[in-house]
């Protein structure tokens, strides 16, 4: 409120304090980002009408106005912070780039189980003399990896014969490639293709000494759920009643479980059940007919059924 009260309201106006709220500016000031977004209307009442006052002469006898100190406290809206995700897309908005973090740091540990290497390691596995000038190759390399990152951009050109090709930029914290994505390969996989999103790339790796960086000419285009499909194990839920509430009874348990893994059905990871009942410890797979698509939203769900560490996909 000090600070919405000593700025020019019209200057500083709603859609700037939002953005410094949104890049982090105002973190020192203790509350949390969604608190002062949630505040800013009442906040801003208060320090346009305080400005009101001030230039309408409402000093006292002495003539200074009412300090900040003296008057009755501003209610802050108390709100959950905002997820990371959600916290990251907002630095990204005002700043351009990511300021506390990488929307692949959540992902990293679990990427690196099905990855060949991150995207910093490039040259250890091709090497320089893997590509050619003027983007042709000196010494193909046909050997497919397997890679992940955040698409960043795409441009699409046309060659001479009329074809298209892609160019998207994956980011996964450590360095940059390129990947070239050809027509036919992109008639398959170019839905999957969203700013900001999570990929997984199959195909040769090399370097291109025109521009002078790596890439990869995908063969295969994953989403991370995708990913997760075709390169898992199973998802694994533990479940040890010793830890639960008393109240939870294994019915209630079976129930609220098949209610959640009913809407991920029909996909292709199998899921397996750890339970501790205290007495004994069993360890069961579901049928085919249970095998579900592992998306962010059922693991999110999933974890708080149960808790984080009790939901996993094991690779």
């Amino acid at each position: 409120y000090d600070f919405c009260r000593r700025s020019d309201t019209r200057k500083v106006n709603r859609r700037v304090l939002e953005a410094l709220i949104k890049a982090g500016a105002m973190d020192e000031l203790g509350a949390g980002r969604s608190t002062l977004i949630a505040s800013l209307n009442s906040v801003l009442q208060l320090a346009e009408q305080n400005q009101k006052d001030e230039q309408a002469g409402q000093d006292d006898m002495f003539g200074s106005v009412e300090t900040s100190s003296d008057q009755e406290p501003v209610h802050m809206v108390t709100v959950a912070d905002w997820e990371d995700d959600l916290r990251l897309s907002y630095e990204k908005e005002t700043l351009g780039l990511y300021l506390t973090g990488h929307p692949i740091d959540r992902f990293e540990k679990e990427i690196r189980q099905f990855t060949d290497f991150t995207l910093a390691k490039a040259p250890d596995f091709a090497p320089k003399d893997s590509g050619g000038g003027h983007g042709g190759y000196r010494k193909k390399n046909t050997k497919e990896y397997r890679l992940a990152g955040l698409m960043l951009n795409m441009r699409t050109r046309k060659t001479q014969r009329g074809s298209k090709i892609v160019t998207a930029v994956l980011d996964d914290r450590t360095a940059r490639i390129d990947v070239v994505i050809y027509e036919e390969t992109y008639e398959k996989f170019g839905h999957l293709l969203e700013k900001d999103t999570l990929l997984v790339v199959e195909g040769p790796v090399s370097y291109d000494d025109f521009n002078g960086s790596y890439r990869i000419v995908a063969s295969s285009i994953f989403s991370m759920t995708q990913a997760r499909e075709k390169f898992s194990r199973c998802l694994e839920i533990n479940i040890d009643k010793t830890k639960a509430n008393g109240s939870w009874s294994e019915a209630e348990m079976t129930k609220q479980l098949g209610d959640v893994l009913q809407a991920y059905r029909e996909g292709q990871c199998p899921v397996c059940i750890q339970y501790n009942s205290g007495a004994e410890f069993t360890r069961m797979t579901l049928g085919d007919d249970w095998k579900i698509q592992p998306s962010e939203d059922l693991l999110g769900r999933l974890r708080h059924l149960f808790s984080d560490e009790m939901v996993n996909i094991l690779y």
